[in-house]
């Protein structure tokens, strides 16, 4: 799950609610979060003519369903979406309703752009504020399938070099590489001194969303282990190497404890 949090004073918002989402057409949506415990909870879209009433639990947890209406082809109005408890607001703002699909495909979906006729032009003229993408990356030492299994030599390093995010930048607004490759471990393991990877993302205007954060000691830098022994569930050590990296110019990412992730984002 990746996190990308909204939060105001005693309300917050589950991590995949956030600005610029792209939420199913003609399908009922669900909203949900957190508030104070037995709390009145309004969720109101703008789309909507009122909004939809919830009480959180004793744990202060709250779920609302509300309708997304259908829309039609080529409609990219930015909408909004509020939450409001008590004195707290969270509003979401460049809210997309259309298709959401998850993508996979073959060998011919990793032709890149700039192998393609007028490859320049079409790159300085790639305008698509209403499609988001996320590349995701491997390790600098492995190379895409299609790529390996065409017999073709491009590698996640190259296309982690200034030249390969420029190429990048043409189709995706996030990359989404392993963590190590922003911030690598030192020779004894603990963490290192941060690569450039954040830093020339940036220059080409991607987002930074690497991958994969975990609470057991195992998965991280051992100067955040807790112990010595690898099984150990560390959450403290969690979110003090998640924050390490939101200091390095990370965005969003993926954590398999976002509860942990949470309380990262939240208390910095």
């Amino acid at each position: 799950m990746t996190v990308n949090i909204s939060f105001a004073a005693g309300l917050r918002l589950g991590s995949g609610l956030q600005d610029g989402m792209v939420v199913q057409q003609d399908r009922p949506m669900t909203v949900w979060g957190w508030s104070e415990p037995g709390s009145s909870v309004a969720i109101l879209p703008d789309w909507a003519a009122g909004a939809v009433v919830v009480a959180s639990d004793a744990s202060g947890y709250f779920s609302g369903i509300v309708a997304v209406p259908a829309v039609r082809a080529g409609d990219y109005r930015a909408h909004t979406l509020s939450v409001s408890s008590g004195a707290s607001q969270i509003r979401l703002s460049d809210v997309l309703i259309g298709e959401v699909w998850l993508c996979s495909g073959q060998s011919n979906m990793q032709f890149a752009l700039r192998e393609a006729l007028d490859s320049t032009a079409e790159v300085a003229a790639a305008q698509h504020p209403h499609i988001r993408l996320l590349q995701l990356l491997g390790d600098a030492n492995e190379a895409p399938y299609d790529v390996v299994a065409a017999g073709g030599k491009l590698t996640y390093a190259q296309m982690m070099t200034p030249a390969g995010l420029r190429d990048i930048a043409g189709y995706a607004d996030a990359i989404g590489p392993s963590i190590r490759s922003i911030i690598p471990l030192a020779a004894d393991g603990s963490l290192g001194k941060p690569t450039a990877l954040a830093h020339d993302a940036h220059a080409v205007k991607l987002e930074l969303h690497p991958y994969t954060f975990r609470p057991e000691n195992f998965f991280q830098a051992k100067n955040f282990w807790k112990g010595s022994d690898p099984k150990t569930f560390n959450e403290a050590g969690s979110i003090a190497e998640i924050r390490a990296y939101l200091d390095a110019g990370v965005d969003a990412f993926f954590t398999d404890d976002p509860a942990i992730g949470r309380k990262a984002v939240d208390g910095r």
